[in-house]
């Protein structure tokens, strides 16, 4: 797929992590419409420093603006007595429910754990994500751990991208939004199917690189599940030590 001999000086290294972080500008946009249309080209850019001279937005800095989005619009935007926040608040407090003197007091509690999951969730996300990325190895003999951070977010992103544009419109269609759970979820995965497959999956012959595709999917379904429990449990020990301070 690519060229793994380039001068040792050309690919990124640990530190070039940190420069992927901070920032965003309107390349995103070019970023994400070509890892729709030719995913490659932005594989290819990714096993450089400086992303072929900074054309491209770096992947995790861009699935990290993504998580803090997902996170703030579900429930900052969306506001209070949606179904996501209602959702929400009814899950992690119905069965808790004698514990609170009131219904008051009880949604209260419900928001307390909103509130900490939000601001959570994409620090959780990004740091079990980028967990899974060293782990897992799909992108071919001789990929470097920083590229493989590279390109599995790269993968992430046009998933990421669906899921985000769905919180966008449930507010407008929250009923059938309802019912399109499961559907949402099996989109998101589908790109993360075909933007590896067609992007930076490295193997010899359709089935194994269709196999190591559908690994990188399945991994990171996980890791987004994982995630989402970490964010939960940190939220709750941060309740928990609140309240032993009060």
């Amino acid at each position: 797929m690519t060229d793994l001999d380039e001068p040792e000086q050309t690919r990124p290294r640990f530190d070039d992590l940190f420069g992927d972080l901070f920032g965003l500008n309107i390349k995103a946009f070019r970023t994400l419409r070509l890892l729709l249309q030719t995913p490659s080209t932005v594989f290819v850019a990714a096993r450089t420093r400086n992303w072929d001279g900074d054309a491209f937005t770096p992947s995790i800095r861009f699935a990290l603006t993504l998580f803090t989005l997902h996170a703030f619009f579900s429930f900052f935007v969306a506001g209070d007595n949606t179904p996501v926040s209602d959702g929400f608040i009814e899950g992690f407090t119905m069965q808790e429910e004698t514990s609170f003197e009131s219904e008051e007091e009880r949604v209260a509690f419900g928001r307390s754990i909103l509130a900490n999951y939000s601001v959570s969730y994409p620090f959780t996300m990004l740091f079990v994500h980028g967990l899974m990325a060293w782990s897992i190895r799909v992108w071919g003999k001789g990929t470097a751990a920083v590229e493989r951070v590279r390109f599995y977010m790269l993968a992430l992103i046009p998933g990421l991208s669906a899921s985000f544009l769905l919180v966008l419109i449930s507010p407008l269609t929250p009923d059938t939004l309802n019912y399109l759970g499961g559907g949402a979820v099996a989109i998101v995965a589908l790109f993360d199917f075909f933007t590896a497959y067609r992007g930076g999956v490295d193997a010899a012959g359709r089935i194994a690189k269709i196999t190591k595709a559908a690994v990188f999917a399945g991994f990171s379904f996980l890791a987004s599940m994982l995630g989402f429990i970490v964010s939960i449990v940190a939220s709750l020990i941060v309740i928990m030590i609140r309240g032993l301070g009060a």
